[in-house]
C-alpha cells in the first residue's frame, strides 16, 4: 500500500485555485511559483486549464536543476517548455498507478504546438509507473522522478510533488547519442538517415546496444552507407508502440509480426517474461523520444535473417550476421560526443563501453524486467 505525505490542501473539501495551492504550500512549491510568474500568460493558460495533472517539482528540485543549467534562468522560452511538459492531459489519481506503465500525454508538443509537432497524434509522452511500492514518473532519457506528495486538488484538476525536474525528450538521434547507444547514432550519421528518422511523425526503434554492434563489428563497420541504411531501417516502425498497450499481444504465447521501415518483417515474441524481436531480446524498454519510443536489444538485426528464432534459455543469443566477428573498439562512435550523462538502468551491463561504469548511480534508471512488444 502507498502512502504519500499529505500537504496543506490535500484533504479539501472544496478545491482551490492553482494560485492558492502554490501560496498554501510555499514550503514545497515556492520555487514552481516563482518560475511560473516568469513566463507571461503561463499562469493565466494554467488557471483556464481542466482535467489536467500538474507534475510539480520541488524547491530542491527546482533548486538543483537550475544550480545544473544556470542559463535556463534567462530564457523564458525553455523555462515554458519545460513546464509545459510537467503539465499531463487528464486527473491521473495517485491510485491509478500501478506496475503495469501507463503513457499519458503532455501539454507539450503535437499537432497543435508548432515548436514541437514531431508527435502529430497527442503531445510528448511521460511514464507512470508503480516501482517497488513507490510511484515514479519517467521522463526523456528515461529519466526517474519519485512522487513526493500526491493527490493535491485544485480547480483544474491535481498536482503530484515530484523530486526531480523532469526531462524533454529528445529526438531520436539526440536520444541514442545522449544515452549511451554511440554506436546507433554514428550508425545513423553514417548512412544519412539522421533528418529522416527525427523529423518522422510517430516512430518506434529497436536500437542495438553498443555491445551489439561491436559484436557484429566486422561485419557493419565496413558497410556502405546504402547497406548501412538498409540494416537500420530494418529496426524501425513507422508507428508508436509502448510497452504497456502492445504486451497483451503476445501473453499467450502468440507472435505478432509487422512491417519495418526498410520493408522487411519483423517478429516479436514473448518467452519467460522476456520479450524478443526475431532473435533479438529486448533490454531496456520504453525510452520516450519526441516522436515516439526507443527500446534497448541486445543484437543488430539481420534483414536476411528474419526467421531467425530466439534461445530463451540463454542469456545472450547469437548474432544475425554469419561469420561476423567482434571488433576491438565500438563501431561508428568516433566523433559522437554526448552533451549529457543520462542512461538508462543497466547500462554499464548492457550498452558497453567502461566509459558507463563512471556515471553516478542516480543516473542508472529504470526496469529490465520490463516486457516490450510491438504491433505493426
Amino acid at each position: 500500500m502507498l502512502f504519500f505525505p499529505i500537504l496543506a490542501l490535500a484533504a479539501s473539501a472544496s478545491a482551490q485555485s492553482l494560485t492558492e495551492v502554490l501560496a498554501a504550500n510555499q514550503d514545497v512549491l515556492s520555487s514552481l511559483g516563482s518560475l511560473v510568474g516568469m513566463v507571461d500568460g503561463l499562469a493565466q493558460n494554467l488557471a483556464t486549464m481542466t482535467n489536467i495533472t500538474i507534475l510539480a517539482p520541488s524547491n530542491s528540485a527546482i533548486t538543483n536543476f537550475v544550480s545544473a543549467n544556470p542559463r535556463i534562468a534567462g530564457d523564458t522560452t525553455a523555462i515554458a517548455q519545460l513546464l509545459t511538459y510537467h503539465v499531463v492531459s487528464g486527473v491521473l489519481p495517485s491510485s491509478s498507478i500501478t506496475e503495469t506503465p501507463a503513457f499519458a500525454s503532455t501539454m507539450l508538443g503535437g499537432a497543435a504546438d508548432p515548436a514541437m509537432p514531431q508527435m502529430a497524434a497527442a503531445g510528448l509522452r511521460v511514464e507512470f509507473v508503480m516501482a517497488n511500492g513507490t510511484a515514479m514518473v519517467r521522463s526523456g532519457f528515461k529519466q526517474s522522478s519519485r512522487v513526493t506528495q500526491a493527490d493535491i486538488r485544485f480547480d483544474g484538476g491535481l498536482v503530484h510533488v515530484v523530486d526531480t525536474v523532469l526531462t524533454v525528450p529528445e529526438t531520436p538521434s539526440t536520444t541514442a547519442t545522449n544515452t549511451g547507444l554511440t554506436a546507433l547514432a554514428g550508425a545513423l550519421t553514417a548512412a544519412n538517415l539522421v533528418a529522416a528518422v527525427d523529423s518522422m511523425a510517430q516512430l518506434t526503434v529497436f536500437a542495438p546496444s553498443n555491445a551489439a554492434f561491436r559484436s557484429v563489428g566486422s561485419v557493419v563497420q565496413g558497410a556502405s552507407p546504402q547497406d548501412l541504411a538498409n540494416v537500420l531501417t530494418y529496426h524501425a516502425v513507422e508507428s508508436v508502440q509502448f510497452s504497456s498497450s502492445i504486451a497483451m499481444a503476445t501473453m499467450n504465447g502468440q507472435s505478432v509480426q509487422m512491417q519495418s521501415l526498410g520493408g522487411g518483417i519483423l517478429t516479436v515474441s514473448m518467452s519467460n517474461g522476456a520479450v524478443f524481436v526475431n532473435s533479438a531480446r529486448v533490454i531496456i524498454p520504453d525510452i520516450i523520444t519526441t516522436n515516439g519510443v526507443v527500446h534497448v536489444i541486445d543484437n543488430v538485426l539481420n534483414p536476411a535473417m528474419a526467421d531467425l528464432q530466439p534461445n530463451p534459455s540463454s542469456p545472450t543469443q547469437s548474432p544475425a550476421f554469419p561469420g561476423a566477428t567482434p571488433v576491438s573498439s565500438v563501431p561508428f562512435t568516433s566523433g559522437v560526443s554526448p552533451t549529457a550523462t543520462l542512461v538508462p538502468v543497466g547500462a554499464e551491463q548492457v550498452l558497453g563501453g567502461a566509459s558507463f561504469n563512471m556515471l553516478p548511480v542516480g543516473v542508472m534508471l529504470g526496469s529490465l524486467a520490463m516486457g516490450v512488444l510491438l504491433l505493426a
